[in-house]
């Protein structure tokens, strides 16, 4: 073969590479979580007020960097458990499609970046951001192969994006407690039912998750049931803190008795299909109320 036929050949295959980095990048950052997290922030900052064009534009980098090195931290210490799942063993880590030293890489990238532009907002902001890297993969993450009060403590992390952007705009900490409240509250009623659905897969994995503990399905319906009465009582702390008109009550009301009624069915007689339909209302929820508070907010 000639030079420049393999000079030809080698432009093609890194042409063809680039494809596939970006492709793994994408799937390192679990761009569901982290979409859901920059959707959450953005929330928070309307919400709280005192942000313009441009610094919506840098709380959102901020967020989704985080996000992104977060997570692909978290893919990082969970290689290996990873690779026994059905669910993630098509990971870029366990199909050998990168190599740690370049995933620990991006995550340490990608984390400085969102700290630094989370930073540009003040110290709270900063903090928070800190708070949820911190117990996302020094707590959280660990804590899943030990105790079934990993979903508890992972949702502390998990509650903290629109707590950024509510603090972003600096006169917004009345509506980062609600936002919080009511993100860590509702992580509980929406984790538990896919723990259920992929119970052998995260025993395959070596995670401890409550419905495959002793006991673990009267410990799930009751867990359900009190962290989503925890959640509706919660889901009122805009009006209690008089961020929103009396008003609302009645819509805010009537989306927690919506949700609940799906979350009583599945905890009443676990099996599949309620818990599917649980988890897809708790989806439903977070996309409504936040925009019942957006409709009402004063």
């Amino acid at each position: 073969m000639s030079p420049s036929s393999k000079q030809s050949n080698y432009g093609r295959a890194a042409e063809r590479a680039w494809p596939t980095r970006i492709q793994v990048l994408w799937e390192l950052g679990k761009p569901r979580l982290a979409l859901s997290a920059v959707a959450l922030t953005v929330v928070g900052g309307t919400l709280a007020g005192g942000l313009g064009f441009e610094s919506y534009l840098r709380v959102t980098l901020g967020s989704l960097c985080l996000s992104w090195g977060c997570a692909a931290g978290n893919m990082l210490l969970e290689r290996n458990p990873d690779a026994r799942m059905k669910r993630t063993c098509d990971r870029p880590l366990p199909t050998g499609r990168v190599r740690p030293g370049a995933v620990l890489g991006w995550a340490l990238l990608s984390g400085v970046v969102g700290l630094s532009t989370l930073a540009s907002f003040g110290h709270l902001p900063l903090l928070a951001g800190l708070v949820m890297a911190v117990l996302y993969l020094g707590v959280y993450t660990p804590l899943k192969r030990r105790t079934v009060w990993n979903t508890v403590l992972g949702a502390i992390p998990g509650a903290l994006p629109p707590v950024i952007g509510a603090l972003a705009g600096g006169t917004g900490k009345r509506w980062a407690l609600s936002l919080f409240l009511v993100v860590f509250f509702w992580q509980i009623p929406h984790f538990l039912p896919l723990a259920f659905l992929h119970a052998e897969d995260y025993e395959r994995g070596g995670f401890v998750m409550l419905p495959g503990a002793p006991d673990g399905l009267r410990r799930t319906a009751r867990w359900m049931r009190g962290w989503g009465l925890a959640l509706a009582i919660a889901s009122f702390g805009p009006i209690l803190l008089g961020l929103m008109p009396p008003v609302w009550a009645g819509p805010i009301a009537l989306c927690d008795l919506w949700f609940l009624r799906a979350v009583w069915q599945a905890s009443r007689a676990p099996s599949t299909i309620p818990m599917r339909r649980a988890f897809r209302a708790s989806l439903v929820y977070l996309g409504i109320l936040p925009a019942l508070y957006l409709l009402g907010a004063e």
